[in-house]
């Protein structure tokens, strides 16, 4: 397993390895809570050609729900139409 890092303004913050296998993180994607890339031991924050596939297409602009939204999808319903 490759070592990883995060890239934050402060410098280079290394990931431990359960992490790494908790949240699968690889070269070039972001992490899953402050959304910092994640870079190799060399810096480069790159993609890989066979992890391009599985990107998510809209990883910089995740969707974001409402408490009431969230809260429809919990009990199935939708207060929208009511």
């Amino acid at each position: 397993m490759d070592e990883l890092f995060l890239i934050t303004e402060n410098g280079n913050i290394p990931i431990d390895g359960d992490s790494v296998l908790k949240y699968n993180l690889k070269r070039g994607a972001k992490s899953p809570f402050l959304r910092y890339p994640v870079a190799d031991k060399h810096g480069d924050a790159t993609l890989k050609a066979e992890d391009k596939d599985t990107a998510l297409e809209n990883d910089d602009h995740p969707t974001i729900l409402t408490t009431s939204e969230i809260l429809d999808f919990m009990q199935g319903s939708d207060s929208g139409d009511a």
